[in-house]
């Protein structure tokens, strides 16, 4: 997972005995038998890349580290019990996958994660997107301003050039 979303196959809450994961679906690929896991409700994934801005989505492990004792549950920044990725069996199988993991990761950040690539789909996507925020300023007085909205898009861009060196 090359962003932070945390809530989904990763994040696990808990009623106090047993725990469980949302956030994504399964899906079984009859033809390649194949799992695919589709995440959705990811507007937070973006908002951590540096720093913490918000607490709900913060990765409670470090990635790949399996804690020794699963007990008892870890109550993160709301007190909702919460248990890591890395205490079921196959989620914790999938750290292990390291050298896949970097030569994906290698990939995408030659490709569709590149700067060339990354910031040309951002700015047609900005493109799109422009006009309905320029609209949504003139008729909400709570709208965000055009001005702020092109911050945001040009600390999203600095963000991913940060995470590509890190």
């Amino acid at each position: 997972m090359l962003s932070k979303n945390d809530d989904g196959p990763f994040h696990w809450y808990s009623d106090g005995s047993n725990s469980f994961n949302h956030n994504y679906y399964w899906y079984e690929d009859p033809v390649e038998q194949k799992f695919h896991l589709i995440p959705w409700d990811m507007d937070v994934s973006f908002q951590n890349i540096k720093g913490d801005k918000n607490p709900v989505t913060q990765i409670a492990d470090e990635w790949g580290k399996v804690r020794a004792d699963c007990d008892p549950f870890n109550h993160g920044p709301f007190n909702i019990p919460q248990r890591s990725a890395a205490c079921d069996k196959l989620t914790r199988g999938w750290s292990k996958f390291d050298k896949e993991y970097s030569e994906f990761r290698t990939q995408l950040l030659a490709g569709p994660l590149s700067v060339e690539q990354a910031d040309a789909r951002i700015d047609a996507w900005a493109d799109q997107i422009r006009k309905a925020t320029m609209e949504a300023n003139e008729i909400h007085s709570d709208a965000l301003p055009l001005h702020a909205w092109e911050q945001a898009v040009d600390q999203l861009k600095d963000q991913l050039a940060w995470t590509r060196a890190h």
